[in-house]
């Protein structure tokens, strides 16, 4: 993983996660889906879902779980090379982007929705943050893209905060907005995994 995309992450994790683990339970609506898969890295979308879906072409990828503030159990995030971006259509040529999505266990959807509310985004000084609308994804969603180098997804399922981050080094995302299109595609599979994964 390069060191761009090292920092991009752990910025994304700990804002995604820094108010998890140890929230008091509260009540829960029964319609809400609580996920309890242990270890969380189960549910998380693989190369292989990813690949057949259409939407994007990774590489193996690397899943990584047992964050420093967070145990294996509660976190989960994976990170893929985009194979192919001159095909996507809002890269310019020769780029580099990398995925991410992390997914963060809460014990109540209420946790789960308050945390994805006050998520740090990733960000320098001096870089323009512009906020993308999002009318595909459940209410507590957002999109936010800095002028060509990241974009970051956040969205709820029951109890589990899934982020998203699109990132290209060389500031290479020309248009953030199609870039969102296609994330929120792929948050949807994966919220389609996380729901099969509490079925069985």
């Amino acid at each position: 993983m390069s060191r761009f995309l090292k920092l991009i992450s752990s910025i994304f994790i700990l804002g995604c996660l820094t108010c998890g683990c140890s929230s008091q339970a509260q009540p829960t609506p029964i319609t809400i889906p609580i996920i309890d898969l242990t270890p969380l890295t189960s549910g998380i979308l693989s190369s292989d879902e990813i690949n057949t879906s259409g939407l994007l072409k990774v590489d193996e990828g690397l899943i990584t779980s047992d964050l420093n503030n967070c145990p294996a159990k509660e976190c989960a995030i994976s990170v893929w090379n985009i194979l192919e971006p001159d095909l996507l259509g809002f890269m310019s040529p020769n780029s580099g982007p990398d995925i991410v999505i992390s997914l963060g266990r809460y014990q109540t959807p209420e946790d789960a929705i308050s945390n994805a509310d006050k998520t740090s985004r990733a960000g320098d000084p001096g870089i323009r943050i512009i906020a993308i609308p999002i009318e595909t994804l459940p209410k507590h969603s957002w999109a936010e893209a800095e002028d060509g180098r990241l974009v970051v997804l956040s969205t709820v399922y029951g109890n589990i905060h899934v982020g998203i981050s699109l990132s290209e080094q060389t500031w290479k995302i020309n248009e953030p907005e199609k870039a969102v299109a296609l994330m929120a595609n792929i948050a949807k599979l994966q919220i389609d995994k996380l729901a099969l994964s509490t079925k069985k």
